[in-house]
């Protein structure tokens, strides 16, 4: 009887470290982002960007692509995780959006992904401007 339930703690405590390993790996870098749109008379325009922690450093980029659905002036603001991210430079490009990611109640989620394998998780809340990606994908560039 004991080794019975030895055996089953064994195998349950398998199975928990296996599907702990098919989460999220622990983030290799942090970034945030803010932008405000002005969209006036079928003409819009935006400024702002983000910031990207990677080690012990914090580094800014712009961004196209990332659409605010709403009229007038309008604020963005997401932050999020990126992970597989091994170096700087492979940060920058074309992320385009993927669905592998569970819904998180009232915070709008997006996943994305660039041809390096680097993802990224982005977090925004659903109040005031609707956070939506291009078609074309969100554009990353590093400014340093």
């Amino acid at each position: 009887m004991r080794s019975d339930a030895r055996r089953r703690a064994f195998v349950t405590g398998c199975a928990a470290l296996a599907l702990c390993g098919q989460g999220d790996p622990n983030p290799d870098a942090s970034v945030w982002i803010e932008e405000v749109r002005v969209g006036l008379f079928g003409h819009t325009g935006s400024f702002g960007g983000g910031r990207l922690r990677f080690g012990d450093e914090v580094h800014r980029f712009s961004i196209d692509g990332l659409e605010a659905v709403g009229t007038g002036i309008t604020s963005v603001r997401a932050q999020g995780e990126v992970f597989n991210l091994r170096r700087l430079a492979d940060f920058a490009g074309t992320y385009t959006e993927h669905r592998d990611g569970p819904a998180e109640g009232p915070v709008e989620v997006h996943w994305l992904r660039n041809a390096r394998g680097v993802r990224m998780r982005l977090r925004s809340s659903r109040s005031g401007a609707t956070l939506r990606i291009s078609e074309g994908g969100l554009i990353v560039t590093l400014e340093d």
